[in-house]
């Protein structure tokens, strides 16, 4: 059975779906779990707000919350430190936030923001 977890990603963080999918598949750890693609949002089918597209992550088994976590907050952090310039420093991932919100039909959404910017 093959397991797929949603993610969206806050706008401050300027980072495309298509970026971070491109930054978690070129990590081995990270595409040893899951493979990541992108997936258009059709209007209404999740309240965004202020959210970019989704990306997909698909996986054989499935994975915990805490460890998909860690490795989200890396790969964005990798991320941006290969782009990082003195005048855009890039965040730590401890700077990251990742939240899991339960969605209507029962499947979990997974949104990943700035700390500084989280409610």
């Amino acid at each position: 059975m093959m397991h797929e977890y949603k993610i969206t990603l806050a706008t401050e963080l300027k980072l495309s779906a298509t970026d971070f999918s491109d930054s978690w598949n070129s990590t081995a750890q990270c595409q040893g779990i899951a493979a990541a693609s992108t997936e258009a949002v059709k209007q209404g089918d999740y309240n965004l707000g202020d959210m970019a597209a989704i990306v997909v992550l698909s996986s054989v088994s499935s994975v915990a919350t805490l460890v998909l976590s860690e490795l989200i907050k890396q790969s964005i952090a990798e991320w941006f430190k290969q782009r990082a310039t003195n005048n855009s420093p890039a965040p730590k991932p401890e700077a990251i936030e990742v939240r899991e919100i339960s969605q209507p039909d029962g499947s979990k959404l997974i949104v990943v923001v700035l700390k500084s910017t989280a409610p």
